[in-house]
């Protein structure tokens, strides 16, 4: 079973960002009042950090789509939202000119 990505449709926005001692420190919220996002899971392969997360409603259960990530940076040369289908966030030291931060 494959985990259901975030997708890059402005679902989220980064609260911070900041790369500290080689490592990504990202605060993420969530956009929507009715999104909720839970499961955070990171992976890297191949010098490509993805960040994945389940996306529901949200309920007594699931009340946030709120968290804050640390990303070792060793080796890695990007950071995905979603993997590499989704929203490129860092690459080789310099955040996204994508990123949106409104």
């Amino acid at each position: 079973m494959s985990m259901p990505t975030i997708l890059p449709t402005g679902q989220l926005h980064p609260d911070l960002f900041a790369v500290v001692e080689d490592t990504l420190h990202l605060s993420l919220m969530s956009v929507g009042s009715g999104n909720a996002f839970h499961s955070w899971h990171v992976e890297t392969e191949n010098g490509i950090t993805s960040i994945y997360a389940r996306d529901v409603l949200v309920s007594p259960l699931y009340s946030s789509g709120d968290t804050e990530l640390e990303i070792p940076l060793k080796g890695v040369q990007e950071v995905w939202l979603g993997g590499r289908s989704g929203q490129l966030v860092w690459q080789n030291g310099v955040q996204s000119p994508h990123w949106l931060w409104s």
